[in-house]
């Protein structure tokens, strides 16, 4: 069964458009030696416009869109991963033992020479919050949000790619941020 044909059976299935077509292009990653954080640091600032989500030793940043990435903050300790994205490109950062990989995600309408044609649907996938909120009594900070405090969530597209005999996540990249919850 082609690509196509699989998701147009899928999205009648559930009666809504859940499923589609896209191409994405996985960048061949970059790669910073631990006596190289400066460098990392000045490309992911090169990243301007951007915004999302950077974990350092001591906190989790959020990045706004907009300059936000010249003023990162100084007394979280080394940058350890996070992701940025802007429209179609995503930008995923990765510690692994001394090293860092800088890895880009581009989806794109058309084929391209390096582009691969894969399923992709949108998933909510992460709670983005302070958390801080983790040491109220009783209160999970992921359990139902009745709180007057709205819950940030990023969204993610996952990519699916056709295996021997299904389809298998291929790929998954940040696509933005939603809020839900409290009284917004």
């Amino acid at each position: 069964m082609r690509c196509e044909s699989i998701v147009k059976h899928c999205n009648n299935i559930l009666g809504y458009d859940a499923y589609e077509l896209k191409h994405v292009n996985r960048h061949k990653p970059e790669r910073y030696d631990c006596d190289q954080v400066d460098a990392l640091v000045a490309r992911v600032k090169s990243f301007e416009g951007f915004e999302g989500w950077l974990c350092f030793q001591s906190g989790v940043h959020r990045v706004e869109k907009g300059p936000d990435l010249q003023n990162l903050p100084t007394n979280l300790g080394y940058l350890l991963s996070g992701e940025l994205v802007n429209d179609g490109l995503t930008v995923s950062i990765q510690q692994n033992n001394d090293k860092w990989y800088l890895s880009i995600i581009e989806e794109t309408s058309a084929k391209t020479a390096d582009s691969q044609q894969v399923i992709s649907t949108a998933r909510k996938l992460c709670v983005l919050k302070k958390f801080s909120a983790a040491s109220r009594i009783n209160n999970h900070p992921l359990a139902d949000n009745t709180d007057e405090e709205p819950i940030e969530l990023a969204e993610y597209r996952v990519y699916f790619e056709k295996g021997e005999s299904d389809y298998r996540p291929n790929c998954f990249r940040l696509t933005g941020f939603t809020t839900t919850g409290g009284s917004q």
